[in-house]
């Protein structure tokens, strides 16, 4: 357990596992390369993670969850930001999400089932033209039900050139719609106009 004044450090590039619930009340810094194999498996091992409400578990580089069994989750009730890092940060187990999950920069792919409700957010930041290095994006495995708020921002004072497009979503169908849409004026007379395509969102 990760106290609420407390921060858990992961830098490496090497193999780990976790054989029992991360419980983060606190800060979790998650940098470099490596993989990180969650093994829910009793009466031996029960791993998860479970991200509280107001918590922060921060991506910083390409690192990679491993589910053991298929019976492992990752439960967000706070935010889970991937802000450093153009390439692909891979979720592959069932990931249940009340809180945000932010893609400052690169991809994060839920590669397993994802759910979500009226409270979740997912959160997109601008801050160029190009996919990855540029703006973040989120992609599903699954089919998605949208629920809850899409969120846009930019950082740096960035406003895109008229007509410039951003797929920050992807998933291989979809049902419903966002309660809310917010974030879309971004100023300067610069306003996003969301495309809602079979697979995608532009």
């Amino acid at each position: 357990t990760v106290a609420s004044n407390g921060v858990l450090n992961i830098n490496s590039s090497i193999f780990k596992d976790l054989d029992c619930p991360l419980t983060n009340a606190g800060t979790v810094v998650w940098s470099g390369s490596g993989l990180l194999r969650v093994i829910y498996s009793p009466p031996y091992s029960y791993g998860a993670i479970y991200n509280l409400a107001g918590r922060l578990f921060n991506i910083q580089g390409e690192p990679t969850l491993i589910a053991y069994t298929g019976n492992e989750v990752f439960n967000n009730a706070g935010t889970l930001r991937k802000s450093a890092g153009s390439g692909v940060m891979q979720v592959p187990m069932e990931f249940d999400n009340t809180g945000s999950v932010e893609a400052d920069t690169g991809t994060i792919s839920f590669q397993g089932i994802y759910s979500g409700n009226a409270s979740a957010n997912l959160a997109i930041l601008l801050g160029g033209a190009a996919p990855g290095s540029g703006y973040g994006k989120i992609s599903f495995s699954t089919p998605l039900s949208f629920d809850g708020t899409l969120t846009v921002s930019t950082r740096n004072g960035y406003l895109p050139n008229p007509g410039a497009t951003f797929q920050v979503l992807n998933y291989p169908s979809s049902t419903n719609s966002f309660t809310c849409l917010r974030g879309l004026d971004l100023g300067g007379g610069i306003l996003l106009q969301p495309q809602f395509s079979p697979t995608s969102l532009t």
